[in-house]
């Protein structure tokens, strides 16, 4: 195995990439959009702040609690992860789960990638789609340095830019706050959960499920603990803190950010032209980071080590997964979100069990 951080002395460097990682991971285009957002918090109001006060701390703890254990794990996969918290039967079941639900996410992402470019920039979805594979693919095929080195510099270029359209736009609307309630009235905005505090839970466990295998692995490749516990918490800091700004961006201009499929880029055609299509190339390469993490956790978890396997592995994943991508967008999250985001609260309510309740520690099994 691969291990990623070689020099003890780069300590800041080291937490700033897992940090990074871990923003990429979650990150996805959901997020970028700011569809997410709006869906999970800022459909309930108020109550959505709420919301993401719990998420900036669920966030942080529960990277840490994955990257803990595959450090103490030594874990090439989410396997000896999954089974220290469901239980050795349990878990394995849930893993398989698991890597059905990441290989879901990809090829959701994949249709996603191929749906925007083909939108904005106008290339045929279907090449859109073999293009984006193609690239997820060889850069997987570099290893698990070149993939954390280039999903943690991305990460950052796409925070500051959607901080940077949320600053601006709460600024330019700051009446808009003070209105929220009396705009929202009428307006019959999805709700991902039945109430506000649900939605938070589930938005976590669902955007981290699906990088538990990555998360794990970074964990047991990172010489110190205190690193990958520093990254993990700054991680879901910055994620929180992200999510908020969204959030307050999308509530102070409601009446108009409620009724488009894309918010944060009608937000940023809003401040300038060149900005939407900055956003708009950001949202691809989001989309590009969040799936090369996951196409490398699957190839990793069936090839046990063997390069030759590993390099195989790839190439077969993304070939199915491009296949399964032409299903349309849509409808692939609406068959996938729902069930995993449920699963996904299952492995938390163990995580809370185990590691709080418990206070177990993992062992390695002879």
């Amino acid at each position: 195995m691969e291990v990623i951080f070689v020099e003890e002395k780069s300590n800041i460097l080291t937490i700033l990439k897992i940090a990074g990682t871990y923003i990429s991971c979650c990150m996805g285009a959901g997020f970028a959009t700011g569809q997410e957002v709006m869906q999970f918090f800022t459909s309930y109001g108020y109550l959505g702040i709420l919301g993401l006060v719990g998420v900036v701390i669920l966030f942080a703890w529960y990277g840490w609690v994955f990257m803990k254990a595959g450090n103490e794990l030594k874990a090439t996969s989410a396997k000896p992860v999954l089974e220290f918290l469901c239980g050795k039967k349990l878990g394995i079941v849930v893993e398989w789960i698991t890597m059905s639900f990441v290989f879901a996410c990809f090829s959701a992402l994949v249709s996603g990638a191929g749906t925007t470019l083909n939108q904005y920039f106008g290339i045929n979805s279907y090449l859109a789609k073999v293009i984006v594979t193609l690239a997820i693919c060889l850069t997987a095929l570099l290893g698990l340095n070149s993939i954390i080195n280039i999903i943690s510099a991305i990460a950052p270029i796409a925070i500051v830019l959607l901080i940077i359209i949320a600053i601006y736009t709460i600024s330019t609307n700051p009446e808009g706050l003070l209105n929220v309630g009396k705009a929202m009235e009428g307006m019959d905005l999805i709700k991902a959960a039945p109430t506000w505090w649900i939605s938070m839970l589930l938005y976590v466990s669902y955007c981290v499920l699906p990088f538990i295998p990555t998360l794990s692995i970074m964990g047991a490749t990172t010489k110190n603990k205190k690193d990958a516990k520093f990254g993990s918490i700054l991680g879901g800091i910055c994620l929180g803190i992200g999510a908020m700004l969204i959030n307050l961006s999308l509530l102070s201009t409601i009446s108009e950010s409620g009724t488009q499929e894309i918010p944060m880029l009608y937000l940023a055609d809003k401040m300038s032209p060149i900005i939407g299509i900055l956003f708009s190339v950001i949202i691809i390469s989001r989309i590009y980071a969040s799936n090369v993490p996951l196409l490398y956790s699957i190839a990793m978890r069936f090839s046990k080590g063997d390069k030759r396997k590993y390099k195989l592995l790839l190439v077969c994943v993304s070939i199915a997964g491009l296949l399964l991508s032409f299903v349309p967008f849509a409808r692939l999250l609406n068959i996938i979100y729902p069930f995993f985001g449920w699963l996904g609260l299952i492995i938390m309510a163990f995580a809370v069990y185990r590691t709080i309740i418990k206070k177990e520690k993992p062992v390695i099994q002879s």
